[in-house]
């Protein structure tokens, strides 16, 4: 299992004062935006991002005397509070199903989404373990979402994952199809039209592709409960109509029997 993932909550050189051009301008500007407080995401601390920060120091109660507009150790902390809360250890959970449900919980109440563009941001490169869209041409989220709670389950926990997210080199697998083979080489795939057990929680669930067959999915996330006919999901990457490119974590429901299965 990988080690824990902590670059997007470790703190930037602070303080982070007007007329600062750089990365973790961005990091700021990012968060701001995903607090309700949007400004543009250009990496410089100009005029709008200095009221954004006001702003949201006043709302959260981080203004003090010496820090107005300024982005030092207490603002940082309440602008990554979302991300941080999530990232809370499970505490009593009682199996690695139950493990995983909780962390998809966590992110989805969190309400991790993209910022500053199609497949980026803070919570797309906690994901990714750094990447985005803005470092490969092409990263739908989907899978490094799903991936997150099953590699922070086994770690917590100290138990196998089920079956491989990575590949021979150690390194996670964000491709959607690779981990529904993955899933088929450990006995650990099952096809939704034809299998006839609950899908236990944690699992994953695979949108097949128009074009059906091996090797076409296009979408994952977890399964938080099987009804039989219907399952209740989290997802990354997704949007209102369900799509396999959206923008954020949320619930869902989905017909069991159109979409195949990795069981835990």
């Amino acid at each position: 299992m990988l080690d824990r993932y902590t670059a997007e909550l470790r703190s930037p050189a602070l303080p982070l004062v007007y007329g600062a051009r750089n990365k973790d301008v961005k990091r700021v500007q990012e968060w701001l935006t995903l607090q309700g407080f949007a400004t543009g995401i250009d990496e410089d601390f100009g005029p709008a991002t200095r009221a954004a920060v006001i702003a949201f120091q006043t709302a959260r109660g981080c203004l003090r005397d010496h820090n107005e507009g300024v982005v030092d150790a207490e603002t940082w902390g309440a602008l990554i509070a979302p991300l941080a809360g999530a990232e809370v250890l499970q505490t009593g959970a009682s199996s690695f199903g139950d493990a995983v449900c909780r962390i998809a919980r966590a992110h989805l109440a969190a309400k991790a989404r993209e910022v500053g563009g199609d497949n980026r941001g803070a919570w797309v490169r906690h994901y990714g373990r750094g990447l985005d869209q803005s470092v490969v041409d092409f990263f739908p989220w989907c899978q490094a979402f799903a991936n997150h709670p099953w590699f922070r389950a086994a770690r917590e926990l100290n138990v196998p994952l089920p079956f491989p997210l990575t590949d021979a080199g150690g390194s996670p697998s964000y491709y959607v199809p690779w981990v529904a083979d993955s899933a088929r080489r450990a006995g650990k795939f099952r096809n939704g039209a034809t299998t006839k057990e609950r899908i236990p929680p944690g699992s994953f669930f695979f949108v097949p592709g128009a074009r059906g067959g091996e090797h076409s999915h296009i979408h994952v996330g977890i399964v938080l409960a099987d009804d039989g006919t219907t399952i209740r999901t989290v997802e990354g990457n997704t949007n209102e109509a369900g799509g396999s490119n959206g923008y954020c974590v949320a619930e869902r429901f989905r017909k069991k029997s159109t979409n195949d299965y990795g069981l835990i």
